[in-house]
């Protein structure tokens, strides 16, 4: 069946079974096979094919022919050189073909667009478990949320913190910030430190932060810039976010590192920068580390010449520097005693305590660093175990290691250890043995570091009283403030 005008012919046949007929067909030339055709052998010639009507499964041919055709016989040339009669059995009408073409395309773009609703559907059922919550997590970050925690210690503190809507009182403009990604201060496991460059003072750090060193161009400040590594997944993000949380409810104190502020407009594309008061000499371990060998063991207090004319170490060179001296380690001691204590008071825990994470500013005035970030990694221990990043253990107390729990007591354990970093001049404790299972059944047995070389007996048995099983047995950090000035005092 056939009709034609304007020099184009239509076939239209049934879609069926097919019947081993070759599948591309060549008509006068050219041909646009589109679908698939009902056959059958004719009782009156072998070779001939019947076309038997239309129906809604309609499929056609379109081919052009300058020749006006009248017969009902067109020849057809398969590929394989054979030749076949059409016998035109019906002629339809246009208005019986149109409807049909209009339907075949209907149907085809209906059922595109069952497909592309089918692959959205499958989109979103994958998309929760990871984007809404993330979603809900920025939401809960600037708007707050209702906290639930029971109990008076520092878990409640902290969850109260992290409930409180952002105070946008500590953002700063990214334009108004240049972080220089060339030139890191340092890298963990979870997040990274760059150095940079604030262009103006925002209020919140005006008062009291002598530390926000002004640059040689009028108006820019150094600072060091505080964000997650780009390839991780939104855990390391989470914490970060508690631990700007954290530093807001905390405030300010001379022996903690001083937060000037945070950049969340792009916090939707998981970027967060904590800015924080830049420190030029770096980590009070490698700073005892690299005056090791200039170490003076006596109390003499030094006379100072400008400290601002030190170089920082995160420049990798050095202008000149002080000779540390025995009066230096217990001064330290003491920052970082206070530094925590100021903590305890206000329910906080910090952690991960350790000499690489005190920072020493311009006058060397140690202050406490990364409080937050790895108690909250601890927590998901999954995560941990996926990331398969090693846990500090060296540091940690018998019943961080064992449970993951920490407490402003597991910091005490872990401030005897940096107490031995200090006067050990920067060295590694538990130099040389490998962590198993067994490690912490040797601490439960009072297995213990012994002496370091510098510290005195007074000393030591202090680091002793703050690694008690006993929890309730270990220091308060407010004695151990009172303690290690004594001794201080008794050298001088």
């Amino acid at each position: 069946m056939y009709f034609y005008g304007s020099g184009i012919w239509v076939l239209i046949w049934n879609n069926g079974s097919q019947s081993g007929v070759p599948k591309s067909w060549i008509v006068s030339g050219s041909v646009e096979r589109v679908g698939s055709f009902l056959e059958r052998q004719s009782e009156i010639k072998m070779n001939t094919l019947d076309i038997i009507g239309i129906t809604c499964g309609g499929v056609s041919i379109i081919y052009s022919d300058k020749e006006r055709r009248s017969d009902n016989n067109v020849r057809l040339v398969f590929p394989e050189k054979e030749y076949l009669n059409l016998r035109i059995i019906e002629k339809p009408s246009t208005s019986t073909v149109v409807p049909m073409v209009i339907v075949v395309t209907v149907s085809s773009v209906g059922l595109l667009f069952i497909v592309i609703l089918f692959g959205f559907g499958i989109w979103l059922w994958r998309r929760p478990p990871v984007d809404i919550v993330f979603d809900k997590l920025i939401k809960d970050f600037f708007n707050g949320y209702e906290c639930h925690a029971e109990g008076d210690d520092g878990t409640q503190l902290c969850q109260n913190a992290e409930s409180k809507p952002y105070d946008k009182s500590y953002e700063i403009s990214l334009d108004n910030i240049a972080i220089h990604w060339d030139s890191p201060l340092g890298s963990g496991a979870y997040g990274m430190v760059l150095n940079g460059t604030l262009r103006g003072k925002p209020d919140n750090t005006a008062k009291n932060n002598k530390n926000i060193k002004k640059s040689n161009t009028a108006n820019l400040f150094k600072i060091a810039v505080k964000t997650v590594k780009p390839s991780l997944d939104s855990t390391s993000l989470t914490a970060l976010l508690s631990e700007l949380k954290v530093m807001i409810y905390i405030g300010r104190h001379e022996n903690i590192i001083g937060l000037i502020g945070a950049c969340t407009e792009k916090l939707w594309n998981r970027e967060l920068y904590l800015i924080l008061e830049y420190c030029q000499h770096g980590s009070l371990q490698k700073y005892l580390q690299d005056n090791r060998s200039d170490f003076k063991n006596s109390s003499t207090k030094r006379v100072t010449k400008d400290p601002t004319q030190l170089i920082s170490e995160y420049q990798n060179h050095w202008g000149d520097t002080f000779k540390i001296n025995l009066h230096d380690l217990f001064r330290w001691s003491v920052e970082i005693a206070a530094g925590m204590n100021y903590l305890a008071e206000r329910k906080v825990f910090h952690g991960d305590l350790a000499a690489r994470n005190v920072l020493l500013d311009s006058s060397l005035t140690a202050k406490v660093s990364d409080f937050g970030l790895s108690r909250r990694l601890y927590e998901r221990y999954e995560y941990v175990k996926q990331s398969k990043e090693p846990l500090p253990w060296r540091w940690m107390a018998p019943e961080s290691l064992r449970d993951l729990t920490f407490s402003t007591e597991s910091d005490v354990w872990s401030f005897g250890i940096t107490l031995w970093e200090i006067f050990s001049l920067g060295h590694v404790p538990y130099s040389g043995i490998q962590y198993t299972s067994g490690f912490i059944e040797s601490l439960e047995t009072n297995y213990r570091l012994s002496k370091p070389q510098y510290a005195s007996v007074k000393m030591y048995d202090l680091m002793l009283a703050c690694w008690d099983n006993d929890v309730i047995e270990r220091p308060a950090f407010f004695d151990i403030v009172d303690g290690v000035i004594n001794m201080l005092n008794e050298i001088e």
